[in-house]
């Protein structure tokens, strides 16, 4: 009689296989490297922000009435400014790949 052992993570998990890593070990290193790494890391969390405070002057102006000009101005820049922020991530995405993955 053989018994069925679990895993942490549950009993389906012993099925499922394990997914080879996106990047060598060599490609990695370079990815990490990169200026353009540091660029995405510094875009992703001010994207983030502008997301927050737009949201936080919206929600102000539904609750409370006050601030409809802060909120139109917030959604403004939100839709404007940081559009610039994911263009340049994806910008940067395409940046490094050639480098690493020579």
């Amino acid at each position: 009689m053989s018994q069925a052992t679990t895993s942490p993570a549950g009993p389906r998990s012993r099925s499922r296989r394990a997914r080879p890593p996106l990047y060598s070990a060599e490609q990695r290193a370079r990815r990490d490297a990169s200026a353009w790494t540091l660029v995405q890391g510094v875009l992703a969390p001010l994207q983030f922000l502008v997301f927050l405070v737009s949201l936080t002057l919206v929600l102000r102006f539904l609750v409370t009435g006050q601030g409809e000009q802060a909120a139109a101005a917030s959604v403004l820049c939100s839709n404007s400014v940081p559009a610039f922020t994911p263009n340049t991530a994806a910008a940067t995405t395409c940046a490094w790949p050639p480098h690493c993955m020579a």
